[in-house]
């Protein structure tokens, strides 16, 4: 009877001692807290697994707050529910320290704000935080996320052409009719015409395609003094300011302007005497209008000749 008594009490006592030693080393809680950077890393890896990373975080918080920008980053990462639940108990940004009182300070002299004016070439680089098709994919097993992802889309807009198929295989794999509706409506309808605007006599060029992958515009106006120009969608529209009214002359396109992010937009001067300034460059927050200015500085009207060609997100 006796080895059976030692023989159990062991089978009690190694079990005992294996949990004391796993509590004694987890997780230092005076830790610095995690870094978005450090928590996309892990979820990237797969180290440690996400149950060991939510008791982690539970220790250690995180030094960011789960907006839905960064919930959009970490699911897109794999993050699972319970690592944004424990990411958004985060005690350590729920009480902010009192702000240090400061010295009054006399108020900022505002400084001129001044557009830049381009003599020949004006190349913009076009914001790159659209969402991505991977973003929306991620985000189809989770409502919360999906309604984060409709409400930026309608900031960011998308790096992608929808079709008919993307919203039946996205409808299928559960996107809700909210995020479907973003998505397809992240092409903007075009706002009346402003007053005393008109349309630009437009040509469709030789190699006319709306499909394909980058487009051109090739703006060709008289102009005497100051003209203003507005792209957006299938029509350009324009307004003498200042001398006489202009006249066009041979406008060609090879597609509609992109009514959505692009990859690049590129402006050059091919002919005209004058300057040419970019007001506004394209994005969600306009509807995509792209706003510029031509200045003839001499009497009389002259020829221009602005190669607008832009390049589409694959």
């Amino acid at each position: 009877m006796q080895p059976s008594i030692g023989f159990s009490v062991s089978r009690v006592i190694l079990p005992l001692v294996a949990l004391c030693v796993c509590l004694l080393v987890p997780v230092r809680a005076d830790a610095a807290p995690f870094t978005l950077d450090e928590i996309l890393l892990a979820l990237k890896s797969g180290k440690p697994p996400q149950n060991v990373l939510v008791r982690q975080i539970s220790n250690r918080h995180v030094n960011f707050r789960l907006n839905p920008e960064v919930r959009a980053r970490l699911v897109a990462a794999g993050a699972r529910q319970p690592v944004l639940s424990a990411i958004e108990f985060n005690p350590e940004l729920d009480t902010p320290a009192p702000p240090a009182p400061q010295a009054p300070q006399a108020p900022p002299t505002p400084e001129p704000v001044e557009v830049p004016t381009f003599q020949g070439d004006a190349v913009m680089e076009m914001p790159s935080d659209a969402v991505t098709p991977q973003e929306i994919e991620a985000a189809l097993s989770n409502r919360d996320d999906q309604v984060a992802l409709a409400a930026m889309i309608a900031t960011r807009g998308v790096s992608f052409k929808y079709t008919p198929d993307l919203g039946r295989a996205w409808r299928e794999g559960g996107a809700t009719a909210e995020l479907l509706a973003a998505v397809a409506t992240a092409t903007v309808t075009l706002p009346p015409i402003p007053e005393d605007f008109e349309p630009v006599p437009v040509a469709r060029a030789a190699d006319y395609n709306e499909q394909a992958a980058k487009g051109r515009l090739d703006l060709r106006l008289h102009v005497d003094d100051v003209v203003e120009v507005r792209l957006q969608g299938d029509r350009i529209l324009w307004k003498t300011l200042k001398g006489a009214e202009g006249k066009d002359a041979g406008t060609e396109i090879t597609q509609p302007f992109p009514m959505g992010p692009l990859r690049n937009l590129n402006v050059v001067k091919r002919d005209g005497r004058g300057q040419f300034v970019v007001l506004q460059k394209p994005a969600a927050q306009n509807n995509y209008e792209m706003m510029l200015r031509i200045y003839d500085p001499k009497g009389g009207a002259d020829r221009y000749h602005l190669r607008i060609d832009w390049e589409h997100f694959e």
